[in-house]
């Protein structure tokens, strides 16, 4: 399997006339602050898909298991993939294992209705605010 192209890159395209060069342009990007509590704030922009999954994953993954709650703002993600799913999913179990949780922050129809489909809307604590999910991180409960 050959690895994906780095966000912002130009990829070579064959077609029947030969090579082209395509613009394929990743918009993507992480903002990761810490907050009182060992809440974790991580904002996510762009596409969150096999090709991004893993430089989120890498964020996640220095995060502290022992009671760490993680709010994931996703109001500027335009789309979410299994491997995205499947990240947060991994988040969230091992988080809660430590004590801690996940929650997501989206008004998207499309990625409420992938989370509905699949049950992730029972999994995840999903709110429409940044604030409310900061909220429910605080209740700890």
């Amino acid at each position: 399997m050959r690895s994906p192209p780095p966000p912002g890159d130009t990829v070579a395209a064959r077609s029947n006339e030969g090579v082209r060069m395509v613009e394929d342009v990743v918009q993507f990007s992480i903002a990761k602050r810490t907050l009182a509590d060992e809440t974790w704030l991580v904002s996510v922009t762009g596409e969150l898909d096999l090709y991004t999954s893993p430089q989120l994953r890498e964020e996640l993954v220095e995060l502290p298991e022992e009671g760490t709650w993680l709010v994931v703002d996703l109001l500027g993600v335009t789309f979410l993939d299994s491997a995205g799913l499947s990240l947060l999913t991994t988040a969230a179990r091992r988080l809660r294992y430590g004590g801690g949780g996940v929650c997501l922050v989206l008004v998207d129809p499309s990625i409420e209705r992938v989370l509905r489909i699949t049950g992730l809307d029972r999994y995840f604590h999903v709110r429409a605010t940044v604030a409310e999910a900061l909220e429910r991180a605080a209740a700890r409960a």
